[in-house]
């Protein structure tokens, strides 16, 4: 049986809680996120003195010991060990992997648009660019800038 860490609100709020105080503390940009029953996905930007490693090594070390607190198991097993990374390097990468994190909570069947999911930048997308999805076809790197200068965090898009 698999542990499935994000099956409760406050799992999830304490994720989030614990996300934006490593995203403080460490200066990582936070760009798209979605919490998904048993896994999560951002796209991050490194700070330069964080390797990717040392920042996930962080994060799921925190967020092990946060939702270990909201469930009352010390120790518990939450992560499998490493993760999967994919360096983004066009525009166009971005806007398929936003659109992808985005959706994911549709492909699960857990809600049917992207936007009606709480703990994922779907909402911050939709009330700051009008979708919660970016238009691949024509997504230039000028659109990209624009994105990333007006994104601080995503991290209020679940209030």
């Amino acid at each position: 049986e698999g542990v499935e860490p994000f099956r409760r609100e406050a799992a999830c709020d304490a994720f989030v809680t614990m996300l934006g105080q490593k995203q403080k503390a460490l200066g990582f940009g936070l760009y798209a996120y979605v919490l998904m029953p048993n896994h999560y996905h951002m796209i991050l930007r490194l700070p330069e003195d964080i390797t990717i490693w040392k920042l996930m090594n962080y994060i799921n070390g925190a967020s092990s010991r946060a939702v270990n607190n909201i469930v009352k198991k010390k120790y518990a097993h939450i992560w499998q060990g490493g993760f999967h990374d994919v360096v983004v390097r066009t525009a166009q990468e971005f806007a398929v992997k936003v659109n992808y994190i985005h959706n994911n909570p549709v492909a699960w069947e857990l809600v049917e648009r992207p936007e009606e999911y709480v703990y994922s930048s779907s909402r911050y997308y939709l009330r700051h660019f009008g979708s919660s999805q970016l238009v691949t076809q024509d997504f230039d790197d000028f659109g990209l800038i624009g994105i990333l200068d007006s994104v601080r965090t995503v991290l209020k898009s679940s209030s």
